[in-house]
């Protein structure tokens, strides 16, 4: 009953004005960075869950949470002020709606940026799993502004003696929210350039046509991935989705936003995931600007519960030029949880999401790995290419 009427309180707290009131609490110290946002960018507008998980009071405590943690780096609109101007643009998620109503939703609640999280995967079980991701998107901006995704799961702190195991979901869940968020103020909001914590040695960049330069690639846009991966295939597609356009971010690439992709391929009709017709290219190249492709598959996502995770994910990615279609990179990779182990079975990864994460960051940094004399590299065979096992 305590947590229903925190998250009650928190959701119903609001300014008059249609800005929730109170003073900002200050977040912890970023690096030495002293945390300042200009008043003129603490307008913001949490926007509704997308919750893939289907359990309502999960939901309402996931919103609750990323509410609780953006208040210390912005003013947020009032919950029913949004859910209304998403009422009358008749959008359940923003990312499929087109970028003249996106403009429009800015005009409406008078908001510096949006926030758009999603909720993946949140599991009890064994072992408590939580899949998060979130994209900021900034008014009268053409990129998305920052990209981030969390994935951790309750044997993340395990410490000697099974210290620090967390049995429940909460927690888990809590600390994934808050993570993320920080790092949307470290990345973004208070330093401006984007950063990664991961620290996984790039993966050999497959076939690449040519050297890619982050700064020289100009605008990707991040087609939904396709998957085959059984009932939860769209869900993991759209993990990983997600995923690519956190990872590209990181680089420092320039990600179009979703509403530039997605009215395209519902202009041309170009609705197969993870495929994308001339026309749809041409269209995004033309209209949107866009100079690059980023697109792939997700063949394994395997959580196999149990005490001891041994989670498997297996995709293939690839990167075309938007002009006219040539293929630049393209690369895959099979992995399990227990692949990177090491000594005393350190360096396991028992969580699914986070596997993913760090095998995304593993091939984009190699494909992205400067050469002094670039000359075209062998195609790989195509189900390799694509991700299969050896």
């Amino acid at each position: 009953m305590r947590r229903m009427f925190l998250i009650i309180l928190i959701l119903a707290a609001g300014h008059p004005a249609g800005w929730a009131a109170g003073s900002l609490q200050p977040m912890p110290p970023v690096a030495g960075v002293e945390f300042s946002v200009p008043e003129g960018e603490r307008r913001a507008v949490l926007l509704p869950l997308q919750d893939r998980v289907g359990d309502s009071h999960l939901a309402l405590e996931t919103a609750a949470a990323f509410r609780q943690a953006l208040s210390a780096v912005a003013f947020l609109k009032d919950p029913a002020v949004v859910r209304d101007a998403m009422r009358r643009l008749r959008a359940r998620n923003v990312r499929d709606i087109s970028p003249a109503q996106l403009e429009t939703l800015f005009a409406e609640l008078q908001a510096e940026w949006l926030f758009a999280p999603t909720l993946h995967e949140a599991s009890e079980g064994l072992v408590p799993t939580v899949i998060l991701s979130a994209q900021v998107f900034r008014a009268g901006e053409e990129d998305v502004t920052w990209a981030g995704f969390r994935s951790t799961s309750g044997l993340e702190r395990r410490r000697v003696l099974g210290r620090g195991i967390e049995v429940d979901l909460e927690p888990v869940l809590q600390r994934a929210v808050n993570d993320l968020v920080q790092d949307y103020a470290r990345e973004a909001l208070i330093r401006g350039a984007a950063g990664c914590r991961l620290t996984r040695k790039a993966h050999a960049p497959g076939f690449r046509r040519e050297s890619l330069d982050p700064a020289q690639l100009g605008r990707v846009a991040v087609i939904p991935f396709d998957a085959s991966t059984g009932a939860r295939g769209a869900v993991n597609a759209e993990m990983l989705t997600a995923l690519a356009m956190a990872e590209l971010y990181r680089h420092g690439v320039r990600v179009a936003l979703p509403t530039m992709v997605s009215e395209t391929l519902r202009r041309r009709r170009n609705m197969i995931p993870g495929e994308l017709g001339p026309e749809a290219r041409l269209a995004l190249f033309n209209t949107h600007d866009v100079d690059q492709i980023f697109t792939g598959m997700i063949e394994v996502f395997d959580s196999q519960g149990g005490i001891e995770p041994k989670p498997a994910v297996e995709f293939g990615a690839r990167l075309l030029a938007a002009e006219n279609g040539k293929i630049l990179w393209m690369d895959g990779l099979f992995e399990d949880g227990w692949t990177r182990k090491r000594l005393f079975l350190t360096r396991r990864t028992f969580a699914g999401g986070r596997l993913a994460e760090s095998m995304m960051h593993a091939i984009v940094t190699g494909a992205l790995i400067p050469v002094d004399n670039p000359t075209p590299q062998a195609a790989p065979p195509l189900a390799q290419a694509k991700g299969s096992r050896p």
